[in-house]
């Protein structure tokens, strides 16, 4: 083969190697990556339960955590307490399972989700709250998440005024909760048969 050909070849070549590697290490750095986007989560209907990350109320503590290590990729801060629940003198174990999302890779209803809590009763998911990240127009965001939480569920709100950000599903409570003080808005999902009964709650 001709020397000066192979010496063009070669060295354009090498060129284009180096600058392939130059941009792959350039995307290792602690910036988000450009055109990423985020998981935006339904909520479903399954066998009577409100599901939401692929998790329902009364699933098991192990298949829940398992899930949430697939979906977050991280390690969650867990902490229980012993409580009781009204009406009854049967000692229980609530346990809180926290994530905190530091990436923008969950919303919902076009929101980012930066803390997850899992909540367990003696080791079944007793309640699940997702906490969004603070904005501007706390208004218009708590609407968009009611309407997107009608919508998904086919639900009418729990109470006769409009502005209730309450539903109830055959087994479940899924609530917008909101502290304008704070600016806080999250969404929360409960066992309604034991949602008045559990004395610890948020």
């Amino acid at each position: 083969m001709n020397k000066n050909f192979m010496r063009h070849w070669v060295v354009p070549g090498c060129v284009t190697l180096i600058m392939m590697t130059l941009g792959a290490c350039a995307t290792g750095t602690d910036e988000p990556l450009q055109g990423v986007q985020p998981q935006y989560a339904r909520l479903i209907e399954n066998d009577g339960r409100v599901e939401f990350v692929e998790n329902r109320i009364s699933d098991r503590r192990e298949q829940v955590l398992l899930r949430a290590a697939t979906s977050f990729g991280l390690e969650p801060q867990c902490s229980y307490i012993k409580s009781g629940l009204l009406g009854s003198r049967r000692a229980i174990t609530v346990e809180d399972c926290v994530y905190e999302l530091f990436s923008e890779e969950l919303a919902y209803a076009g929101t980012p989700i930066e803390k997850v809590t899992y909540r367990f009763v003696d080791d079944r998911l007793f309640q699940m709250q997702f906490a969004f990240r603070n904005e501007t127009g706390a208004g218009a965001r708590v609407q968009r998440i009611g309407e997107s939480v009608s919508g998904d569920l086919q639900l009418s709100r729990a109470v006769g005024r409009p502005d209730s950000q309450r539903w109830q599903s055959k087994s479940d409570v899924i609530e917008v909760l909101q502290d304008p003080a704070v600016g806080t808005t999250a969404l929360q999902i409960s066992d309604a048969l034991l949602l008045e009964r559990v004395i610890a709650q948020y």
